[in-house]
């Protein structure tokens, strides 16, 4: 997932060879984010000026240690991983965003599909939430999302994807798990959220205040496990509709798709 690029002499021989290539870089869709390091001349300051305005993001001198050049290159790795990272994930409760929850879902149906093997999708949401926020504020309903989420993703399996799907809603995309087993999960979630207590005047990171006041919540679960003829759209809408089944339904419960 990346690496650096530089020229193989350090000096350029005076061409504008590496210059180039970087800035072909920077214009290309799938490379633009790719760090970018010039090897330069000690004391070469218009050298580093030319690289760093055609896109580059360090420079090292020679003569070099091959320790620091390591190190730059993994620091630089490091930042473009986080700040992809930051890309798919929402900022709120750190599960996946819905972009990303769709991604996958195209991914993992595809995979299903080709060795046969089974694919469920749940959407759940927080039954009568503006109810929190009307009457707490908003930072407590944000407190709560919070929480949610970690008991959401506590009580999945390590190989599903949970996101926040929009708002109070989040998505679940259970790997390698027909209606049945998907069903035993997600009411083992819905159990543990409604014998959960949610701290209301936490942060919004979900750091508990202490002597803060809690609340009970509970959640509707809609569940569609894949068919061979379902696309990641009508997956969807299967399991959307299944959400509003269980609300219809008394709320508080897993409705599967029919």
């Amino acid at each position: 997932p990346g690496g650096a690029a530089g020229s193989s002499d350090g000096s350029f021989d005076g061409s504008e060879a590496g210059f180039e290539l970087c800035r072909r870089i920077r214009s290309h869709p799938a490379l633009a984010v790719i760090p970018v390091i010039f090897l330069t001349r000690l004391g070469d300051v218009e050298q580093r000026v030319k690289g760093l305005e055609a896109g580059g993001n360090d420079y090292i001198a020679k003569p070099f240690a091959a320790p620091e050049l390591v190190a730059r290159v993994r620091s630089h790795l490091t930042c473009l991983a986080s700040l992809r990272e930051m890309a798919i994930r929402d900022g709120l409760t750190r599960c996946y965003n819905q972009k990303y929850f769709k991604s996958r879902l195209d991914q993992e149906l595809a995979r299903a599909r080709r060795y046969k093997t089974e694919l469920a999708v749940a959407l759940l949401d927080i039954d009568f939430f503006k109810r929190v926020n009307d009457v707490h504020g908003h930072p407590a309903g944000d407190a709560v999302l919070s929480q949610l989420s970690n008991v959401i993703s506590a009580s999945v399996r390590s190989t599903d994807v949970v996101s926040r799907y929009g708002g109070e809603e989040f998505g679940v995309l259970l790997v390698e798990a027909g209606a049945p087993e998907a069903q035993v999960i997600l009411g083992r979630m819905r159990q543990r959220i409604e014998a959960q207590r949610f701290a209301i005047g936490a942060a919004p990171d979900g750091t508990l205040v202490e002597g803060a006041p809690t609340l009970s919540i509970t959640v509707s679960i809609g569940l569609a496990a894949a068919r061979e003829t379902d696309t990641a759209q009508t997956l969807l809408l299967r399991s959307d509709g299944a959400l509003y089944a269980a609300k219809g339904k008394g709320r508080n419960r897993v409705e599967l798709a029919g």
